[in-house]
């Protein structure tokens, strides 16, 4: 409250005059920035709302950007074209520290079947392996143990796809 007295501010339409001593005090410096509650910004002396719009939220701004939709049946389409998967083929996905590997299989129309049940993508597979969200992509692997994310990668290198 000192400084301010010191240099003359203007708080909710009182002001704070400047004492005569000021000039041996701190130096006052006149910016152009706003009076704090002077009725600029919709304010008149009260604590009303700031009559700005609010910035843009981050997911408002990147979803104009995201304008193509994953569709991960087709990348287990590719790998099935390509011949880097098979129709009955096995995959692994480990958990050393539980001391177990859960085993799916390949669906010729590239669901997997974990446990009896048929799951139409990787991650949802693997979900239901593990307990917990968990990107299908990168735990299963092959028996060799490529992770289905490399044979992925590789399949769009060679369609020419990102």
């Amino acid at each position: 409250m000192v400084f301010l007295a010191l240099c003359g501010v203007t708080i909710f339409d009182t002001t704070i005059e400047r004492e005569p001593s000021a000039s041996q005090g701190p130096s006052c410096t006149t910016t152009n920035a706003p009076i704090i509650g002077s009725g600029r910004h919709g304010r008149s002396g009260s604590a009303s709302a700031d009559t700005r719009p609010p910035p843009a939220r981050p997911s408002q701004a990147r979803s104009n950007q995201m304008t193509e939709k994953a569709y991960y049946d087709e990348d287990m389409h590719l790998l099935l074209e390509l011949g880097l998967l098979k129709g009955g083929q096995l995959l692994q996905l480990p958990q050393p520290r539980k001391g177990v590997t859960h085993q799916a299989t390949v669906e010729p129309d590239g669901a997997l079947r974990f446990q009896n049940r048929r799951y139409p993508s990787p991650s949802g597979a693997a979900v239901a392996a593990t307990g917990s969200s968990s990107n299908g992509w990168i735990a299963w692997h092959t028996t060799d143990g490529r992770p289905l994310d490399f044979l992925r990668k590789t399949a769009r290198k060679s369609k020419g796809k990102s």
